[in-house]
């Protein structure tokens, strides 16, 4: 016969004859030596469950294992307020991610570098408090770290650099002036030799035929650069056939009263009155709308 905790034997309790009326379902049994196993379950992940044992001995009420932790029972109000809570919880994040993604590039940038209190505050501002935060935050980091060197591509160095990346930029840029200078050199060299060689004939200076080839060279289309380039050489040459050498001096053949007769004329009286060779006379001629206009005359 089992025995209680005191020892004794317990004793029998046989019920032969039974009416059943009702079955209860309890936590803690009444019958002796009768347990009471428990299992709930509940969608509800915070609200906790457990499976317990109880048991009644000597007529005592006592609890083998430990007291169930039953979930407090909410009103229909408290529920409520709880969902309404969430919901502005989950609005109030949809509201603050709206406000980031509408944010310009250069404001996110600044957004991502502060914490979290900073970041409320910062969102929190209106459009032109924000471009002003960011505008002083800039200048903030531009007085602690300032540019020491601009190099010629925009390249912008600052005080925390490495010296001799600045140092490699300036050399950069002189190297560049350099070339530069070296280009430019060599062009007008090849600029004037075709000057010399293609528009000896046509009045002017080597300098104003160079500033003629610079121009047509800088024609885009190609077609018309080449025609253009092909007249100056036609008209080059029909200049050309129009002196002849006598002695050692080169005078236009014109007959009298011609355009070239007229034009000879003028040059030779610009030479007289400026006290200027013949070469500059005819120069500056050239460059008057009569000189002009008897220069077409003559070489048509």
């Amino acid at each position: 016969m089992p025995c209680g905790p005191d020892g004794k034997k317990k004793k029998k309790r046989i019920m032969r004859k039974l009416s059943i009326s009702e079955i209860s379902m309890v936590d803690r049994a009444a019958q002796q030596p009768a347990t009471m196993r428990i299992m709930k379950r509940d969608e509800n992940q915070d609200m906790k469950k457990e499976i317990t044992e109880s048991a009644v001995e000597d007529g005592t009420e006592r609890v083998d294992k430990k007291e169930i932790d039953m979930p407090d029972t909410k009103t229909a109000a408290e529920i409520q307020k709880a969902a309404d809570e969430k919901l502005a919880k989950v609005q109030a994040q949809l509201d603050t991610a709206n406000k980031v993604n509408a944010l310009g590039i250069v404001a996110k940038a600044h957004y991502d570098t502060l914490n979290d209190d900073g970041k409320s505050d910062f969102i929190a501002k209106s459009a032109d408090e924000q471009t002003e935060i960011v505008k002083a935050a800039k200048q903030a980091a531009e007085d602690k770290d300032p540019v020491i060197y601009k190099a010629a591509d925009g390249s912008e160095f600052r005080k925390s650099d490495d010296p001799r990346l600045v140092a490699m930029a300036k050399q950069g840029d002189v190297d560049r002036k350099e070339n530069i200078a070296l280009r430019k050199t060599n062009a007008e060299i090849v600029l004037r030799k075709r000057a010399q060689d293609e528009l000896s004939n046509l009045p002017g200076s080597v300098e104003s035929h160079m500033a003629l080839l610079k121009s047509v060279d800088s024609i885009t289309d190609e077609t018309q650069r080449n025609e253009a380039l092909a007249a100056l050489k036609s008209q080059n040459t029909s200049v050309g056939k129009s002196f002849e050498t006598v002695g050692e001096t080169t005078v236009l053949k014109s007959a009298a009263g011609s355009p070239g007769a007229e034009l000879e004329e003028l040059s030779k009286a610009y030479a007289d009155k400026h006290n200027v060779d013949t070469a500059k006379a005819m120069d500056e001629v050239l460059k008057t709308v009569k000189g002009a206009e008897l220069y077409a005359k003559s070489v048509n």
